[in-house]
């Protein structure tokens, strides 16, 4: 995962700096010696008559794939945990105040689950959340139509819920992640963490992209959980 990781990170960086310099349009020498007097002025970023794309808020609701991975760390051991999948809802919204560069908030509504067998016993997970990501982000228009929106930022998230039941001689066990006893460990309500991703829009209408994202406290005594989200969404 830590591999998976910092190829994103790598990805991102690539990809803003390949944004920021397509952005520009600048003109071959070819071009030029082509172009018009006025097509000259327009490509100049000094002239008067250089107009700079103008970046406008937008909102978008959107739907995510979020696999994650459980690691547990303690002073004699750690290890992690995968196979942990996610679904979310939300949308956010976008507001530039410098150029391309913008703030980027919204709310999400999250359902993480996994099953498992282990001892010839069956195991289910549930867990509904609610995350409030905040961003700083860019909207770097690659070409007309297309626009590259790298962003980074902190999220917090709510543990609304949380429960495992567990199947062993054909009798069910649900345990309560929130209460004391549960054998799995109890779970804190709060988490918050640290994302960074990069989202592709095409024609202001459909966003498709993808991210990174780490807890930055435990979710359980010695639990901590990191992971991906993949999205689609419709832009209005």
């Amino acid at each position: 995962m830590k591999k998976a990781y910092q190829r994103l990170l790598s990805l991102a960086l690539m990809v803003l700096a390949s944004a920021t310099l397509s952005a520009q349009k600048p003109m071959s020498l070819e071009q030029i010696r082509n172009a018009s007097y006025k097509e000259r002025l327009k490509h100049n970023p000094y002239s008067v008559n250089y107009k700079q794309r103008e970046v406008h808020g937008f909102g978008t609701f959107y739907a995510e794939y979020n696999p994650h991975t459980w690691r547990h760390s303690d002073e004699v051991s750690s290890k992690t945990t995968n196979g942990y999948h996610g679904i979310s809802i939300g949308f956010s919204y976008f507001v530039p105040f410098a150029g391309a560069l913008g703030f980027e908030a919204g709310l999400k509504g999250q359902y993480l689950f996994r099953n498992w067998k282990e001892n010839e016993m069956k195991y289910n997970f549930k867990m509904l959340s609610a995350t409030a990501p905040v961003n700083l982000a860019l909207d770097l228009e690659a070409t007309d139509g297309f626009v590259i929106h790298p962003y980074g930022g902190l999220y917090a998230r709510y543990n609304i819920s949380a429960r495992t039941q567990e199947e062993r001689d054909e009798r069910r066990f649900t345990y309560n992640w929130f209460k004391e006893g549960n054998p799995f460990g109890e779970m804190d309500r709060f988490q918050w963490g640290w994302q960074l991703g990069v989202n592709l829009r095409f024609g202001d209408m459909v966003t498709i992209g993808g991210g990174f994202w780490k807890d930055f406290n435990e979710v359980a005594q010695h639990e901590k959980l990191y992971g991906f989200n993949v999205t689609l969404g419709a832009n209005f």
